[in-house]
């Protein structure tokens, strides 16, 4: 088989494309490009607020955590304290005793300390 060649009769025509034209092209990159480096600079401002506010729950759970740990024994003690308060209003007096005696109980716990 013989391979075609490309018709003769047509003449190719050349685009003559003049300095103006390449100037105004890469004009108008640069001002594409700078509007994406606009909005590129305020989608990273965003994701890193957006992160910060996302790691607030942490740090506060830590924080809890790290308090707790600290003076878990003085809540511990406020909380059995005010239970027992709030029980003794509610008790019979042949009750109070045992109430007095835990209060006792804590006020030496805390002169040891």
């Amino acid at each position: 088989m013989a391979k075609k060649s490309p018709p003769q009769d047509a003449p190719e025509e050349r685009k003559t494309v003049s300095i103006d034209d390449i100037g105004r092209s890469v004009q108008e990159i640069a001002v594409t490009l700078q509007r994406m480096e606009r909005r590129d600079r305020v989608r990273t401002w965003g994701s890193m607020v957006r992160s910060t506010l996302s790691l607030l729950p942490l740090l506060i759970f830590l924080w809890s955590l790290y308090y707790v740990y600290k003076n878990g024994e003085a809540l511990l003690q406020q909380i059995i304290r005010e239970t027992v308060n709030q029980t003794a209003s509610f008790a019979p007096d042949s009750q109070g005793n045992i109430f007095q005696e835990l209060e006792r109980f804590f006020q030496q716990s805390n002169t040891e300390r």
